[in-house]
């Protein structure tokens, strides 16, 4: 096998890997269940991952990956101290926006952060480590520049962020009801965009 047909095939079975996770738990997944899922020989899944632990943390890395990619870098605490005044302006907007588009094109990554939330172990504490700890500081830095230029409500930064992120991902786990229900689709731009600018609208209330 040359190196042009290693990354594809990688790639594919830490789709299939992060979908199993979230959807059966780290016990409930097995090499052959990934090998199946992604279409790939047992063998060469357990070519490219030694052991199922080191397949489960390569599938959160690379949840966590794209997920940063897809969003505007808000995360990041050096681009937001370089942040002109419109930028910040519409940064939450943006951030909020960005996560539902995410969250609805890659619930995995939220699932496996409550499944392993659940019963916390181990994994969890690599997953805080490793990513969760950050996402954390930069959410609270984007929540205490937001309230300095009076974006947000001056509250606690840690209470803002939380009601931030369960919005938008209430959002997306309600959607098949919504739309159900609504007879709309919630994951239009428009219906995004309104759902955004509402309770962004509501926060900022006097």
């Amino acid at each position: 096998m040359n190196q042009d047909d290693k990354q594809p095939s990688r790639q594919e079975i830490l789709i299939a890997a992060a979908t199993l996770f979230s959807e059966q738990g780290y016990n409930g997944t097995s090499f052959a269940a990934v090998a199946k899922a992604s279409n790939q020989s047992k063998a060469l899944v357990q070519y490219h991952f030694a052991s199922k632990e080191n397949l489960w943390k390569s599938a959160v890395r690379h949840l966590w990956e794209q997920r940063n990619n897809a969003l505007p870098h808000y995360l990041d605490e050096q681009v937001l101290a370089e942040l002109d005044n419109e930028a910040q302006s519409q940064m939450i907007r943006q951030l909020c926006r960005g996560l539902i588009r995410f969250t609805a094109d890659n619930p995995q990554w939220v699932k496996i952060m409550y499944l392993e939330s659940s019963a916390p172990g181990p994994r969890l504490d690599w997953m805080v480590s490793e990513f969760i700890q950050q996402d954390f500081s930069s959410g609270i830095a984007m929540v205490e520049l937001a309230q300095q230029r009076h974006l947000l409500p001056p509250a606690d930064p840690m209470s803002v962020l939380y009601i931030l992120g369960g919005t938008v991902i209430h959002y997306v786990n309600v959607a098949p009801i919504t739309q159900r229900v609504m007879g709309f689709d919630p994951f239009s731009d428009a219906q995004i965009d309104q759902y955004v600018d509402n309770f962004i609208g509501i926060l900022q209330r006097p």
